[in-house]
């Protein structure tokens, strides 16, 4: 018995060593491969400058290591750049025929590869890698949808976008790179957001709305209204789901900041859903609904905690004084003494 534990106990030793050298192996690949990344780029850096001032670089056929590492200088300028200088970015790596060795790579079987080649073409910039790039939305790994996705965004493919809000809403792309990309596009999302306003499921319209409240404008008021209205019958099932369009609506009413939305936010004062509650008394605060005061004092006294909590908040920024009065008076309730709080704190 004791010569078993003690082969045991050697074995687990020797397990220990061996997995200890391939982590100091795999430490050392990964700072060569570092080090010679680095170095490439140092070497490359003043081509890339020559591209962006539209200059033509003698330079011959460029291996794929070397595209990739000029593709990360140039993405990383490219995030600041427009127009032509874009546009030659994408033709020099289009006539070197990078941009067709990485779609080749966007089908290869191993998915480290796809992944690596679906981020560099949007470092590449090239329009003809966008459906191609929508297409890996769908793939089974979610590292290359997350490469696409960022991609797509840096290419601020109008294309892509009900496509990635669909990935946003179904959980198959992180939300901080979905979203990060569809707000890259900027207003070029605000079209093909406008069109998933009236998509079946409430998940997607709900992030479709949330989005438009960053990339659209007051034009998109009546539609977001009528979201925040929503009233059709509904499974208990998907209560929340349809809640959370209205949450959504109220928010995104709440960002683009136009008086036409607040008559109905401080009706969404009275929704069921406390998280609803809590978005409308935070956009009529950042419009400054000086109508809705009166409302806003009976939830931050009667509300749950977070919807009194926001009501606080937008009566400090809708009129400091009357908010400091409010609360600094005897029998006051806790958050109309936070109001009172927050007013102090505002710029006279």
């Amino acid at each position: 018995m004791i010569g078993a534990l003690q082969l045991f106990g050697a074995a687990l030793s020797l397990l220990a060593l061996a997995t200890m050298f391939v982590l100091v192996g795999r430490r050392l690949r990964l700072g060569r491969a570092e080090r010679r990344r680095s170095a490439l780029e140092t070497q490359l850096r003043p081509v890339a400058l020559e591209l962006v001032d539209g200059e033509e670089p003698e330079l011959g056929r460029l291996s794929a290591e070397e595209a990739r590492a000029l593709a990360a200088i140039l993405g990383r300028y490219a995030r600041k750049l427009r127009g032509e200088p874009r546009d030659r970015i994408a033709q020099f790596f289009e006539e070197r025929g990078a941009v067709q060795r990485e779609l080749e790579q966007l089908r290869s079987r191993r998915s480290a590869k796809r992944a690596t080649a679906a981020f560099a073409l949007g470092d590449m910039g090239a329009e003809t890698s966008v459906a191609p790039l929508i297409a890996a939305l769908d793939d089974r790994v979610r590292d290359v949808r997350s490469a696409a996705a960022r991609s797509l965004g840096m290419l601020e493919a109008e294309a892509a976008v009900p496509r990635l809000v669909r990935s946003l809403a179904g959980g198959e792309v992180p939300r901080a790179i979905a979203g990060g990309a569809l707000l890259a596009m900027g207003a070029k999302a605000a079209p093909g957001l406008r069109l998933l306003l009236d998509a079946p499921e409430a998940p997607v319209r709900a992030n479709a709305i949330e989005l438009l409240g960053f990339t659209g404008d007051a034009s998109d008021a009546d539609a977001l209204d009528a979201a925040l209205h929503e009233t059709e019958t509904i499974a208990a099932s998907q209560w929340r789901e349809y809640a959370e369009v209205r949450a959504a609506a109220a928010r995104a009413l709440g960002r683009i900041g136009t008086r036409r939305a607040a008559a109905g936010l401080r009706d969404a004062l009275n929704d069921p859903a406390p998280f609803v509650r809590t978005a409308a008394a935070h956009a009529l605060g950042r419009i400054g609904d000086r109508d809705a005061f009166d409302a806003l004092v009976r939830q931050a006294s009667e509300d749950a905690y977070d919807p009194a909590q926001a009501a606080a908040q937008a009566l400090a920024a809708i009129d400091p004084l009357r908010a400091m009065q409010l609360g600094g008076g005897e029998g006051a309730s806790a958050h109309l003494a936070e109001a009172a709080a927050l007013a102090e704190l505002e710029p006279a």
